[in-house]
């Protein structure tokens, strides 16, 4: 995507398309990240809050037999599991 830089003052704006606000939905104020990769390129991320899953949605997309891995019993403590 292709975007423009303005200049207000000493200030620098970058504007962004409408479709591109209502896609990540944006709204005025919201913080964005500028991550600069080159001068020929450039990716915009904003900190909107992930979604929250409740406990059902994310029981509900476990498979309904968990495959079991070969020797996890016998395997050493890593952490805190005790």
């Amino acid at each position: 995507m292709q975007v423009s830089l303005q200049r207000n003052g000493d200030q620098w704006f970058v504007v962004v398309p409408d479709e591109f606000v209502k896609q990540h939905e944006l709204k005025e104020g919201n913080p964005v990240h500028l991550f600069a990769h080159s001068q020929q390129e450039s990716a915009v991320d904003s900190d909107k809050a992930a979604r929250k899953y409740s406990l059902e949605e994310l029981l509900a997309e476990m498979p309904k037999e968990v495959p079991l891995v070969e020797g996890w019993d016998e395997m050493p403590s890593v952490g805190r599991e005790f």
